[in-house]
């Protein structure tokens, strides 16, 4: 996928990327390479680029959408 952590990043641990992974209900989502160090999750998938406005990860909420931010509280973040 090619996407750092942030969480990795913010807590300085090295190496952790985010990886696609499966529920055990069989819903998809995202989580940190380094798991169980750390618990980075998201059901959002998302993308290498950072918001303008905060640094944080944008994510695709639905598919076909545009990338927002992962961050909710994000001022002028929403969109890309």
């Amino acid at each position: 996928m090619g996407v750092e952590c942030a969480l990795c990043k913010k807590e300085g641990r090295t190496g952790g990327q985010l990886v696609g992974r499966r529920s055990r209900r069989g819903r998809y989502f995202y989580g940190c390479s380094n798991y169980p160090d750390c618990t980075y999750t998201s059901w959002k998938r998302p993308v290498a680029e950072l918001c303008e406005h905060c640094g944080n990860h944008l994510v695709i909420p639905k598919e076909g959408a545009d990338p927002v931010c992962a961050n909710k509280e994000c001022l002028g973040g929403r969109t890309k």
